[in-house]
């Protein structure tokens, strides 16, 4: 029984100190910041955006709503040739959600083309490759950039990112920042999964 106490006593601890670094600490800020680069001049004739989360309902997650949002705005500011939004999975598909989003702000979709079969950010970059080539102005999550970027250069494409501050909105809620951390974590390790594939 001591010996459990003193396991139970040490988790606890262990878990507080993480909690406190992780609430009182710029830790998030500094790897989500780390994870964005490169932080590009936002330029380019074909904007290529990546989907994010959609919700069981058919409306759109929190990172897809955020790279909706900052598609609009970079619509708003640039008039792309061409626009695609690549990202499936699931039925409406969040590329498809984000492209109504676009619709209901007031933005011509015309020249905006939708990719519903990618369920990956290799498979993004995969289909968009038979839909464009060359240069591209890839817009996603600040902390999805630093692969992103990597696995559409592996696919020939040359490439500037423009990060929407998604992580580091959401860092600025105190309350927020354990599950901030946690996503964080995930990214670093399919980084580390995708090094390890060779697909960055």
């Amino acid at each position: 029984m001591p010996r459990i106490l003193k396991w139970t006593r040490g988790a606890v601890t262990a878990v507080g100190c993480w909690w406190l670094i992780v609430t009182f600490t710029p830790v998030n800020e500094w790897w989500a910041k780390a994870l964005a680069s490169p932080w590009d001049s936002g330029k380019g004739d074909v904007l290529v955006v990546l989907g994010g989360d959609g919700l069981s309902d058919g409306v759109l997650g929190s990172s897809s709503y955020w790279r909706a949002v900052y598609t609009v705005r970079a619509i708003r500011e640039h008039p792309f040739q061409k626009v695609i939004i690549s990202g499936g999975g699931k039925s409406p598909a969040p590329a498809e959600l984000m492209r109504d989003f676009l619709k209901g702000h007031g933005i011509d979709t015309s020249n905006v083309i939708v990719e519903t079969e990618s369920t990956s950010t290799r498979e993004n970059a995969q289909k968009t490759a038979g839909l464009v080539s060359g240069k591209i102005l890839l817009l996603t999550s600040d902390y999805h950039v630093w692969r992103a970027v990597r696995v559409f250069r592996k696919a020939g494409f040359t490439v500037e990112s423009s990060p929407v501050p998604d992580a580091l909105k959401r860092q600025s809620i105190w309350y927020a920042r354990a599950g901030v951390f946690v996503e964080l974590s995930i990214e670093t390790a399919k980084i580390a999964w995708y090094r390890w594939k060779g697909w960055i």
